[in-house]
């Protein structure tokens, strides 16, 4: 979890106190436009608002699983609203986010990338387990950086790769395989 999306989850239980218990989600909304002017970066906004996105996610669909009066809901009708407010934020920072910065569909691409690596990793260290694991294990912590422009991300991927050659974790090879095949397959994100 990067510092972003700890401040969001710190935010959360804020945002909905703000609502005079759910029946107010305006002053859930106003609280949230007021916190993201904190961040000046629009990829930091998106990391944000994509948290509370996920955090209401979870509470509603926890909610809904006990829920009676699902219609009449008063709680189910503040999660309609905040879900569709913060996702008409994402989608406006989306539109004027700049393309050094990661935007939604870019982050989504990233778990892709995450994905069809280790699965050529698989392919490269067949009887090396331990390293497999490492190298893993490096992949996941990447994707807490993704508040980082595309430029330094790649730098911070690239350094972990050579931290793990000069570490003897992995053989040259190995890493300019992987970096040959993230410029192939992802030169279109990563690149910009």
């Amino acid at each position: 979890m990067n510092i972003i999306q700890r401040h969001a989850r710190e935010f959360y239980p804020i945002m909905l106190d703000k609502s005079n218990f759910h029946s107010r989600p305006e002053l859930s909304i106003r609280a949230v436009r007021s916190q993201i002017l904190e961040y000046h970066k629009l990829s930091h906004k998106l990391v944000f608002l994509s948290e509370l996105m996920f955090q209401t996610r979870i509470k509603y669909d926890e909610h809904l699983k006990e829920c009676k009066k699902l219609e009449n809901c008063q709680y189910n009708k503040y999660c309609d609203d905040i879900l569709f407010f913060l996702n008409e934020e994402v989608e406006k920072i989306n539109i004027i986010i700049q393309p050094n910065e990661f935007n939604l569909d870019d982050k989504t691409q990233i778990q892709e990338f995450e994905i069809e690596v280790i699965q050529k990793l698989k392919l490269l260290s067949l009887g090396q387990e331990i390293v497999y694991e490492d190298l893993i294990n490096e992949l996941s912590e990447l994707k807490e950086y993704l508040y980082l422009n595309k430029r330094n991300w790649m730098q911070l991927f690239s350094g972990k790769l050579l931290d793990m050659v000069a570490g003897g974790i992995i053989e040259e090879v190995t890493a300019k395989s992987i970096v040959d095949f993230v410029k192939s397959e992802y030169s279109t994100i990563l690149n910009k």
